[in-house]
Protein backbone atom coordinates (compact mmCIF):
# COMPACT_ATOMS: atom_id res chain seq x y z
CA UNK A 1 0.00 0.00 0.00
CA UNK A 2 1.47 3.34 -1.01
CA UNK A 3 1.42 6.46 1.14
CA UNK A 4 -1.40 8.10 -0.80
CA UNK A 5 -3.59 4.97 -0.59
CA UNK A 6 -3.43 4.76 3.20
CA UNK A 7 -6.59 5.94 4.95
CA UNK A 8 -6.30 9.15 6.95
CA UNK A 9 -5.71 8.01 10.55
CA UNK A 10 -7.85 10.59 12.39
CA UNK A 11 -11.00 9.95 10.40
CA UNK A 12 -12.70 6.80 9.21
CA UNK A 13 -12.54 7.39 5.49
CA UNK A 14 -12.98 4.54 3.10
CA UNK A 15 -10.19 3.89 0.60
CA UNK A 16 -10.68 4.65 -3.07
CA UNK A 17 -8.33 4.38 -6.02
CA UNK A 18 -6.89 7.81 -6.87
CA UNK A 19 -7.41 7.25 -10.62
CA UNK A 20 -11.08 6.45 -10.08
CA UNK A 21 -11.43 9.49 -7.84
CA UNK A 22 -9.83 11.72 -10.48
CA UNK A 23 -12.12 10.31 -13.18
CA UNK A 24 -15.16 10.87 -10.96
CA UNK A 25 -14.07 14.45 -10.33
CA UNK A 26 -13.81 15.09 -14.06
CA UNK A 27 -16.76 13.14 -15.50
CA UNK A 28 -18.75 11.92 -12.55
CA UNK A 29 -21.41 13.43 -10.33
CA UNK A 30 -19.14 15.62 -8.23
CA UNK A 31 -21.73 17.73 -6.38
CA UNK A 32 -24.78 15.46 -6.37
CA UNK A 33 -26.44 13.85 -3.35
CA UNK A 34 -25.16 10.40 -4.40
CA UNK A 35 -21.55 11.50 -4.86
CA UNK A 36 -19.36 8.36 -4.92
CA UNK A 37 -16.51 10.39 -3.42
CA UNK A 38 -18.42 10.94 -0.16
CA UNK A 39 -16.60 9.35 2.75
CA UNK A 40 -13.26 9.19 0.94
CA UNK A 41 -10.22 11.42 1.26
CA UNK A 42 -11.26 13.01 -2.04
CA UNK A 43 -14.57 14.15 -0.55
CA UNK A 44 -14.92 17.93 -1.12
CA UNK A 45 -16.20 18.56 2.41
CA UNK A 46 -13.29 16.62 3.96
CA UNK A 47 -10.86 18.53 1.77
CA UNK A 48 -12.46 21.85 2.72
CA UNK A 49 -12.21 21.13 6.47
CA UNK A 50 -8.61 19.96 6.08
CA UNK A 51 -7.68 23.08 4.09
CA UNK A 52 -9.33 25.35 6.68
CA UNK A 53 -7.34 23.69 9.47
CA UNK A 54 -4.12 24.06 7.49
CA UNK A 55 -4.91 27.70 6.74
CA UNK A 56 -5.58 28.44 10.42
CA UNK A 57 -2.32 26.78 11.49
CA UNK A 58 -0.38 28.67 8.83
CA UNK A 59 -2.02 31.94 9.86
CA UNK A 60 -1.07 31.45 13.52
CA UNK A 61 2.55 30.63 12.57
CA UNK A 62 2.78 33.71 10.36
CA UNK A 63 1.16 35.88 13.02
CA UNK A 64 3.70 34.72 15.62
CA UNK A 65 6.59 35.28 13.19
CA UNK A 66 5.36 38.77 12.35
CA UNK A 67 5.13 39.67 16.05
CA UNK A 68 8.70 38.50 16.61
CA UNK A 69 9.89 40.41 13.56
CA UNK A 70 8.19 43.60 14.74
CA UNK A 71 9.67 43.23 18.23
CA UNK A 72 13.13 42.70 16.74
CA UNK A 73 12.70 45.79 14.56
CA UNK A 74 11.72 47.87 17.59
CA UNK A 75 14.66 46.56 19.60
CA UNK A 76 17.10 47.48 16.84
CA UNK A 77 15.60 50.94 16.44
CA UNK A 78 15.87 51.73 20.16
CA UNK A 79 19.00 53.73 20.93
CA UNK A 80 20.98 53.00 24.05
CA UNK A 81 21.81 55.83 26.43
CA UNK A 82 25.44 54.79 26.86
CA UNK A 83 26.83 57.08 24.18
CA UNK A 84 24.91 60.14 25.39
CA UNK A 85 26.59 62.39 27.93
CA UNK A 86 24.95 65.34 29.61
CA UNK A 87 25.96 68.76 28.35
CA UNK A 88 28.07 70.72 30.80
Amino acid sequence: MTERDRPIPDTELRPINWMRARALMIWGPGESWDNPLMGTRFDPTVRQRRDQARRAARHSRHEHRDELREQHRLDRARLSDEHCTPDE
